[in-house]
Parts: C-alpha cells; structure tokens; sequence
C-alpha cells in the first residue's frame, strides 16, 4: 500500500513539474520573440552598407571570443 501511495504522491509531483516546465517555457519564449523583435528595429535603423558593417565588426569580435574560449580550454580544461 506503502508504495502505491508513494507512485500516486510521485506522479502528482512530476505532473506539476510538468504544467511549470511548460510555463517557464511559454514565458521563455514570449521574452525570446519580444528581443528578437527589439533587435531588428535596432537594425533596421541602419541601411544595407550600414549594415554590412555592423555584423563584419561582430563577426570580428565573435572570432576572438571564440578564439580566447578555445585556449583557455586547451590551457585548463584539454588536460587528463
């Protein structure tokens, strides 16, 4: 009976993980969608030459960012 009662408390305690799973999700991806938004009227401020260079300069900044992640993880992290 013990362990009937303790499968029910179990499934009621996942199903309400659930039902707030879902909702962090929801309100997730309502957040998402508004920056998404955000950002594009940042970008459409500008024109396509404009533009061209933005995301060259980002692109840029994203390859160095990368490159520093990629030594410290061989410095730190690549080690047996």
């Amino acid at each position: 009976m013990k362990a009937i009662r303790s499968l029910k408390i179990i499934k009621i305690f996942i199903s309400g993980l659930q039902k707030a799973a879902k909702k962090i999700f929801e309100a997730h991806k309502i957040t998402h969608n508004r920056a998404f938004g955000e950002k594009l009227n940042i970008v459409g401020r500008y024109d396509e030459d404009e533009q061209a260079v933005i995301l060259r300069f980002l692109m840029d900044i994203n390859s160095l960012v990368e490159a520093s992640f990629e030594k410290f993880y061989a410095d730190h992290c690549d080690r047996k």
